[in-house]
């Protein structure tokens, strides 16, 4: 026996589907981010390092690229293809007065729809580097310690022409993304006799830089597991152009 399931497909308009998806809006939505302080002391919820913010706090990374879509929902339960929201620099996409209908002297109405050109490029939104590819940049900022989120505007005259499709609801899927970042890591003095890192550590309002031997510092130079007796203090500053790396995502092939 031959059971045959979601034969019923609707065909999308995708004149009106696209140019309704470009009226979406994405917008950068920021929370403040409370890390762990240099001494590695509890400023407020530990960062990273509390297992809750892992799962609970994840975001989007500044400096990156993401392509967002919508795919929609009909009445019997089909789904639409994806289509592109509109696309740009985050957070400064706005919509420039876009109307999907315009009135005439008449006091009838006309479709409006947004003019797109070759290369991609969306008329009518204020903005840098407007696109109708659904492909996002998230700015950065060094100086502010925020998670970053995304979500999506949706005007009452877009949900009025969607209900005119047959459309019953929505959800938004996201491309994955491909990094610019390959991995992060901090960078640390290094040696370049030793080959090994050192750590700058702060003490009053002047810095030192320590490394770590396995023998003593003292005239006897033996093997000892007292960590204050191993460290090696440099009376000045190792050279800059030389760095280790701590990189804990970093993949080897």
């Amino acid at each position: 026996m031959l059971f045959f399931g979601n034969i019923v497909k609707n065909t999308d308009n995708y004149k009106e589907l696209t140019d309704l998806s470009l009226r979406i809006i994405p917008e950068l939505v920021t929370e403040p981010f409370n890390d762990i302080n240099i001494k590695y002391e509890r400023e407020q919820d530990f960062g990273y390092y509390n297992s809750l913010n892992i799962y609970n706090k994840t975001g989007y990374s500044p400096g990156e690229y993401y392509r967002f879509g919508v795919v929609y929902i009909y009445q019997n339960g089909t789904l639409s293809n994806v289509y592109n929201t509109v696309g740009g620099n985050l957070p400064s996409i706005i919509n420039d007065d876009n109307k999907i209908e315009i009135e005439k002297d008449d006091s009838t109405t006309v479709r409006n729809y947004l003019n797109i050109s070759d290369e991609g490029w969306v008329n009518g939104f204020k903005g840098n580097n407007i696109n109708a590819k659904g492909v996002c940049y998230i700015e950065e900022n060094p100086s502010l310690k925020y998670i970053y989120g995304i979500k999506f505007e949706i005007s009452n005259e877009i949900i009025t022409h969607l209900k005119e499709l047959g459309i019953r609801g929505l959800f938004f899927v996201r491309q994955k993304r491909i990094p610019n970042a390959i991995a992060q890591c901090y960078l640390l003095p290094m040696d370049e006799e030793l080959k090994a890192p050192a750590l700058r550590i702060k003490t009053g309002a002047t810095y030192s830089t320590y490394s770590e031997s396995f023998l003593s510092q003292d005239e006897e130079r033996y093997v000892t597991n007292d960590y204050d007796k191993r460290l090696i203090k440099y009376s000045s500053e190792l050279n800059g152009d030389s760095y280790a790396a701590i990189c804990p995502d970093f993949l080897l092939n």
